[in-house]
């Protein structure tokens, strides 16, 4: 979240932009647990290019970790965040979800800089 406030403080302001962003999930240490996605500040990587140049899976000690594409899209108010609709979302061209890709994620988010709330 401190990545996401920086930007929001000192870069986007009142803006809005959707971001193309890369996460990361790896497989589960058991078969009855489940992966989660990870997105962290090198998902906010400034020059994609250079985070497209990263290997699309990478083995660290033993696991095995696959970099998913995905969009960021937040927004200034509780009132806007509520409206939002995935469903929607998904239908509308701008987050189309390229077809090169097998697996793409999409994160709506409202973060209350003033008391550190975070809803996503």
């Amino acid at each position: 979240w401190l990545k996401f406030t920086q930007l929001k403080l000192d870069k986007w302001k009142l803006d809005c932009p959707s971001l193309d962003i890369v996460g990361s999930i790896s497989l589960p240490l058991a078969a009855n647990s489940s992966s989660n996605l990870v997105i962290d500040e090198s998902s906010f990587a400034q020059d994609q290019e250079e985070s497209k140049e990263e290997p699309q899976k990478q083995t660290i000690g033993g696991l095995i970790k696959f970099r998913i594409p995905g969009k960021f899209l937040h927004f200034n108010t509780i009132e806007e965040y509520k409206a939002f609709s995935m469903e929607e979302a998904v239908k509308d061209p701008k987050h189309a979800i390229p077809t090169e890709f097998e697996n793409y994620f999409i994160i709506a988010i409202f973060g209350d800089l003033k008391n550190y709330d975070f809803y996503f």
